[in-house]
């Protein structure tokens, strides 16, 4: 019977094809993820009525950016655990 590590088999684990899907997928997701929110950011800023006046729609797409760039973040953050637990394993055997 094969011992499971946070999701992954002992064999998967020892594989160091898991870990690079794990950077790639940090790369990835980390990179969305602030770049939605950055976007979003500045659109929020823009639609303040003394830069912009009438930019209701900067709003709106400002703060669905943002929102939709959070899961981005967290799944950046499910990446970096990932990674810790693979390397704390390859650590100890």
């Amino acid at each position: 019977m094969k011992e499971a590590i946070q999701g992954h088999a002992i064999d998967e684990v020892k594989d160091p094809a898991v870990g690079k899907t794990w950077e790639k997928a940090l790369i990835f997701s980390a990179t969305i993820g602030f770049a939605a929110d950055l976007i979003g950011i500045s659109l929020c800023a823009a639609s303040y009525p003394a830069i912009l006046p009438g930019s209701d729609i900067l709003n709106v797409t400002g703060t669905w950016l943002i929102a939709g760039g959070l899961p981005f973040i967290f799944f950046a953050a499910h990446c970096l655990d990932k990674i810790d637990s693979i390397r704390d394993h390859n650590a100890t055997v």
